[in-house]
């Protein structure tokens, strides 16, 4: 099996994933952002809490918070960042994978503190 043909199953399996707790990828703003600059080191935040948020208004009438919110982060230095449209894609859908890997994790987390 070719890299490209190999590539192809994993980006439509990560595209096909029907247990994502967060919004499927969009990476054309990301991959802009790095192009414009390669040289800057990348931040990715995860978050779950806000997911009742759905509108301006419900923003406005839920301050201050009632609900826990749960944030993580993590960098990725510039030079870990793969060059080349398809290999930072790829890389991009793996990382939306550990983002919602971790919210998956804190929502089983959450069930079985409800439950007990």
């Amino acid at each position: 099996m070719s890299c490209a043909s190999l590539r192809d199953r994993l980006s439509t399996a990560m595209r096909s994933r029907t247990d994502l707790y967060s919004s499927r990828p969009r990476p054309s703003g990301t991959l802009s952002a790095i192009d414009a600059a390669p040289h800057a080191d990348l931040v990715i935040v995860a978050h779950t809490g806000l997911d009742h948020l759905d509108s301006a208004a419900a923003v406005w009438k839920s301050i201050p918070l009632k609900r826990p919110l749960q944030v993580t982060w993590w960098r990725i230095p510039a030079g870990d960042v793969p060059s080349g449209r398809d290999a930072r894609t790829e890389w991009l859908n793996a990382q939306w994978a550990r983002v919602d890997d971790w919210i998956a994790g804190y929502a089983a987390s959450s069930r079985s503190k409800n439950e007990r």
